[in-house]
């Protein structure tokens, strides 16, 4: 796409990961959570460049691997100038840290209790203390995060946008719920900052402002529209066979079907967009 905010970044992509039941004698290659889950599961974790429609897988692991265990490969396949969209499932202090040193971009969900500092003084801010006396529906700040390890401390801005109070009020019960679960308790801290939603990026101010970045951040909800796709309509997600093998055949025919469908859709779409200002409906161009 020709748009204005796309246009400083080379590449925008978009990482997430999908999974699925498979047959339960794939247990001892594809384990899942076991109980009264599935026995056997497995994760796609892929890529997705939306502004030139590439479409890239990164592993097919059982559906027990945690998303946090990629983001160490996250900065390796980035070039200069790319922004990585990601959500809190591949927060990671090195890997954003990494990311800048590949003088690229990230923009991502905020973990609640990471460390913040001062730019200027060093000392830690009280995030929740902080934004308990603001007004404002949009509000950001630059930060320090990092440092300690093998990564020094680098710059970044933190965006706080205020929720309504029927999603503040819906997250709070979601935290008490899994806290509940876990034997835990809920901070007062936590529950007051669900009245927003925090974000963090290093992309310069000039290029995505405060009031945009909402928006912008909903492209990563491109990468779920494309799982949609991926199931309803490749089928990648049923298999009757309990052979691994004959698992991964079927699985990467699909996905190569899908890679060379959002080869075609891209160039369409770039055509029509920059000459129409159409769009070509992947729905039904996957149909």
């Amino acid at each position: 796409f020709d748009t204005k905010l796309l246009r400083p970044f080379r590449r925008v992509l978009l990482v997430d990961s999908t999974s699925w039941d498979v047959s339960k004698k794939l247990r001892g290659v594809l384990p899942g959570s076991g109980g009264m889950a599935s026995a056997a599961n497995c994760k796609l974790q892929t890529v997705y460049d939306y502004k030139h429609g590439e479409l890239e897988f990164l592993d097919l692991t059982a559906g027990t691997v945690p998303d946090n265990r990629y983001t160490d490969h996250l900065p390796g396949i980035l070039q200069k100038g790319d922004l990585l969209l990601m959500d809190l499932g591949y927060f990671k202090l090195t890997t954003l840290a990494g990311i800048i040193e590949r003088q690229a971009y990230f923009l991502t969900r905020f973990r609640v209790h990471t460390t913040l500092k001062n730019p200027l003084s060093k000392v830690p801010i009280d995030l929740a203390k902080h934004l308990s006396t603001l007004q404002e529906s949009e509000y950001e700040m630059q930060v320090l995060m990092g440092g300690g390890g093998k990564h020094p401390e680098f710059s970044c801005r933190l965006i706080a946008l205020r929720v309504s109070e029927d999603i503040a009020n819906k997250r709070r019960r979601r935290l008490k719920k899994e806290a509940k679960k876990k034997g835990r308790t809920v901070s007062k801290q936590h529950l007051q900052m669900c009245e927003w939603t925090l974000l963090i990026t290093n992309i310069p101010q000039a290029w995505l402002s405060t009031k945009m970045v909402r928006a912008f951040y909903t492209v990563r909800w491109q990468i779920e529209l494309l799982f949609k796709q991926l199931k309803s309509v490749v089928r990648i997600h049923q298999s009757d066979t309990g052979n691994e093998h004959r698992l991964r055949c079927e699985l990467y025919g699909k996905l190569i079907v899908a890679a060379i469908i959002h080869r075609i859709h891209a160039f369409e779409t770039h055509r029509q967009w920059n000459t129409k200002r159409r769009e070509v409906s992947m729905d039904k161009l996957y149909k």
